[in-house]
């Protein structure tokens, strides 16, 4: 620990003791010390800035009571095992991708309201500990921004490998072949973002250059993992029978899975014209020449497989079909906000819970409440249309962690 980080936490202390005292009685009335209260005035005013710009940030305090029973698995009131975290790294990138980041970037968390490594394993850990033995494994699927952009991530891979957890990665592959091999080892599949084969039209998506750095990465990790290509299909870009032949056969030369995701609104990516619904998709690849047989599909999985003569092809179709009622995914983005839900404006900071010095059994019991308050589908959004005008303040995708 250096000099720096001590000395924060010893000026804290008296401000942490008042907080815990606090927050021991329920019923008590006197108001609870907020976090910015808690830390030096410096990084005080540091966090509370990074956090300003959020539609919703709700203060941890409020879901650390009532504890819920002690060996209660990490379920929702709709007795959805939560047992799949997607951790944002960073909100940096280096493509500015047309549905996912403004053309100037996004404003950058300060580095001290970034999580640090060991407060993300302290989150994990925690989770990890509430998933029984004999369910599923926990499924960690490290994002972004960019998660190779990540200073520290093969140390960080090495910690999070010493929880039972099947470790996944989603990047743009850029960097992918070049930090290979510093990370090959803990991760289990690797999602990769090609949303086009054509350069020209590669360069004009990202706003950046690098297709045949993804492709190399494409191939040097599918002989080993298994590799799925992210295609977000936008109309008037890539959703002609071309463009749909083009990756296919790509994925199809190289045994990968493509999946083609709806394109989403968020802030910012000009959500009206551009979208291409799942049944249309499939009708353009038909076209083709490729019949789609249906795969059942498992209650949690976001992914509607298909499979044709020459190869297994999903569809994510959140805002036509969406799969809400099998949802086991709670998102940690880079400055610490717990999101029970991607189209919920609201935020919970596990970061400002585990600074003001709570227990891990504490830091399980705020994850539950929150997960108290999910909904089984989006509630008033009955249609795509609704939907849309409800998720259009959110944040930019590379923030939340797409």
């Amino acid at each position: 620990m250096s000099f720096r980080s001590s000395s924060l936490i010893l000026s804290a202390r008296p401000r942490l003791a008042a907080l815990r005292a606090s927050l021991a009685d329920p019923n008590s009335k006197t108001p609870v010390p907020t976090l910015t209260s808690v830390l030096p005035d410096d990084v005080s005013t540091s966090l509370s800035s990074s956090s300003s710009s959020l539609s919703s940030i709700i203060p941890y305090q409020t879901f650390l009571h009532p504890p819920p029973p002690s060996t209660q698995p990490l379920t929702d009131t709709h007795n959805r095992l939560h047992n799949y975290v997607r951790l944002s790294l960073t909100s940096r990138c280096n493509l500015r991708c047309t549905y996912c980041m403004p053309e100037d970037g996004v404003p950058l968390p300060s580095q001290p309201s970034m999580l640090t490594d060991v407060e993300r394993y302290k989150i994990i850990k925690s989770i990890s500990s509430r998933i029984p033995s004999s369910g599923p494994p926990v499924k960690i699927k490290l994002t972004g921004g960019e998660p190779l952009l990540h200073s520290t991530l093969p140390p960080l891979l090495e910690d999070l490998s010493t929880l039972t957890a099947d470790i996944g990665l989603t990047t743009n592959g850029i960097l992918l072949s070049k930090k290979w091999d510093g990370i090959k080892d803990y991760i289990k599949s690797v999602n990769i973002s090609l949303d086009t084969v054509d350069e020209e039209k590669f360069e004009r998506l990202t706003r950046r250059r690098g297709r045949e750095r993804v492709m190399d990465s494409i191939s040097l990790a599918s002989k080993t993992h298994r590799v799925k290509i992210n295609c977000v299909v936008m109309r008037g870009f890539n959703d002609s029978v071309t463009d749909f032949d083009q990756i296919l056969s790509f994925c199809e030369a190289n045994s990968v899975e493509c999946r083609f995701i709806e394109w989403m609104p968020f802030s910012g990516n000009n959500f009206d014209g551009k979208f291409v619904s799942m049944k249309e998709m499939k009708e353009t690849i038909r076209k083709t020449g490729r019949e789609i047989d249906d795969v059942e599909t498992f209650f949690s999985d976001t992914t509607k497989w298909g499979e044709t003569e020459r190869g297994r092809v999903g569809f994510i179709s959140s805002m036509s079909e969406n799969f809400c009622g099998g949802c086991n995914r709670i998102r940690v983005t880079c400055d610490g906000n717990l999101k029970v839900c991607l189209f919920d404006g609201t935020e919970i900071s596990l970061r400002d819970a585990i600074r003001s010095g709570v227990s891990e059994q504490e830091l399980g019991w705020i994850m539950d409440n929150a997960l108290g308050r999910k909904h089984f589908k989006f509630a008033g959004a009955e249609d795509m249309h609704q939907l849309a005008e409800r998720v259009k303040g959110n944040r930019p995708m590379t923030a939340i962690g797409g």
